[in-house]
């Protein structure tokens, strides 16, 4: 078995319910809320002793705190309060407020609690609901990676703000046994999310196809079995176009499949990962600046790897396929050119007119693989297209689907797990213009042609094969249910920090793939 090259990040959070008062919480940090009224911070609710609350509020006065979403106030304790620090965390307008602003309040108030390691949320949380998101968000807020970094010393000016927080207390409002059940589907999300970001955040020297496929054998939770397609193996069996992708990198390409098999499961959903370790283009080469984040170029495959093993570890009762789809996209004497012919698993032949198209042409034949498991339904997710970040920003994923009302779905289960994602259709023409005038398909309808996300998910949608498990829809036959995810946008984050996204990998899509597995959007 290959070894695995890299470490993880620790991860060895204890959540739980406070079970004192906040202001007599035995804590290095005690996070409040507030609101923003007339665009000055007003402290929210939260069982202080008067002459704290007082004080705090003459504080944010001064401070001229704002109250504004993402915005965080660190002051020096409180008359009254036992903790040291008290962090007031913005919650915006108290009108607009949501579930994912307690999130992004708590992710926030956690990574500026300056090395404080126990901390007390007392956020306005007003029910079950409420108390778990803000649980969340301050679990995933507390993720910092310093893997890479020989020394983490104070006068290092980023990791002096990398949170250090080993302990959280939520102050509970709601159901008690539901606030517990999501309080143990916190920790288990948070500790896939910081996985899925140690992925993508992992060096390409360190991360290459062979690598991610020993660390998810070795890191499988009990419940799920890992098969591992080597690249001689791909191509004995006809999966061209993964192969084809691969072909220009020294470190071969590889499918790993994740199954998961409740007894009992009553249903079925199929999730493929598209998983480029490092993506120079190819022959259609990147410039250089295109290629300063291309190690997150496998975040599909993070986002699915994580999402199985939470399922896994939660116990849902759905069984779980992931398919990760593994590559390295390198320029050498061996590599695919433009206008090569490749032939996928299924069969169809595909005009190769831009290496640098080569998520759609890995993924491709995962989805074959993906319709063989006979699923109820597949997922797709990728980080796919220029044109999706161009059309939607940097926070926003994307999503089509071979059926409205399944796409619809998919956009309120993200927006209840707090990821944007906005839906979008595929035009006829777009279909039309992949057809090929040597093979069956073309990766791209041309340079710089509109709808760029839609024809790398129609290119996709030709994959998808029938629900009796056949690789083409032919006859009477139906497609299978199928929905693809872009998170070009939001996978990588290159600025600074906010709410409870960190700088760099973050984890993107797999939180709404989870959600999907819970709660299988089938009508």
């Amino acid at each position: 078995m290959t070894s695995v090259p890299f470490e993880l990040s620790p991860f060895d959070l204890e959540l739980t319910t406070a079970t004192e008062a906040p202001a007599e919480a035995t804590a290095d940090a005690l996070v409040l809320g507030a609101w923003q009224v007339d665009g000055k911070a007003e402290l929210a609710a939260a069982d202080l002793p008067a002459e704290a609350t007082e004080a705090l509020a003459a504080a944010l006065t001064t401070l001229k705190a704002t109250g504004a979403v993402d915005s965080t106030t660190v002051l020096a304790g409180a008359p009254g309060v036992s903790a040291t620090l008290v962090v007031v965390a913005g919650l915006g307008k108290q009108a607009d407020a949501t579930t994912d602003r307690l999130r992004r309040a708590a992710g926030a108030a956690v990574r500026a609690t300056a090395g404080a390691t126990r901390v007390v949320l007392a956020l306005p949380a007003t029910d079950a609901t409420g108390t778990v998101a803000a649980a969340e968000g301050a679990v995933l807020g507390a993720y910092a990676d310093t893997r890479f970094k020989s020394s983490v010393e104070a006068t290092d000016e980023v990791e002096a703000e990398a949170p250090e927080v080993r302990s959280i207390a939520v102050v509970p409002a709601g159901d008690s046994a539901e606030v517990e059940t999501g309080l143990q589907r916190a920790l288990v999300l948070g500790r896939q999310m910081a996985y899925a970001r140690d992925l993508v955040n992992t060096p390409a020297n360190f991360l290459y196809p062979e690598s991610f496929a020993a660390s998810v054998t070795e890191r499988a939770p009990q419940g799920v079995e890992v098969e591992v397609i080597d690249d001689a193996q791909l191509e004995s069996m006809g999966a061209g176009a993964i192969h084809g992708v691969g072909k220009g990198s020294a470190r071969g390409p590889r499918i790993a499949v994740l199954r998961y098999r409740p007894a009992g499961a009553q249903k079925h959903v199929a999730m493929v990962g598209k998983g480029i370790t490092f993506d120079t283009g190819g022959l259609s080469l990147k410039p250089p600046q295109g290629m300063t984040t291309m190690k997150c170029d496998m975040g599909g495959a993070a986002a699915v790897a994580g999402a199985v093993f939470a399922a896994a570890e939660l116990g849902v009762q759905t069984a779980v396929t992931g398919i990760l789809c593994l590559a390295e996209n390198m320029p050498s004497r061996d590599a695919q050119r433009p206008g090569d012919v490749v032939t996928a698993l299924n069969g169809l032949t595909v005009e190769v007119l831009n290496t640098d198209a080569e998520g759609r042409l890995a993924m491709c034949d995962g989805l074959v693989l993906a319709t063989r498991e006979k699923p109820d339904l597949v997922l797709d997710i990728a980080t796919l297209t220029g044109a999706a970040v161009m059309a939607l920003g940097d926070r926003t994923a994307g999503v089509v689907a071979n059926d409205d009302a399944l796409r619809e779905r998919v956009v309120g289960l993200a927006e209840r797990t707090g990821e944007p994602l906005v839906g979008l259709p595929i035009p006829e023409e777009v279909h039309e213009g992949l057809v090929s005038p040597v093979a069956d398909l073309r990766n791209i309808i041309g340079y710089g042609k509109p709808a760029g996300m839609q024809t790398a998910a129609a290119y996709l949608m030709r994959f998808v094969g029938s629900t009796q498990g056949e690789d083409h829809v032919t006859g009477d036959a139906q497609q299978l249910p199928w929905a693809h995810i872009d998170i070009a946008g939001p996978a990588f984050h290159e600025g600074s920090p906010w709410g409870y996204t960190p700088a760099g990998g973050t984890g993107s899509g797999l939180r709404t793939l989870l959600a999907a597995v819970e709660d299988v959007p089938l009508a």
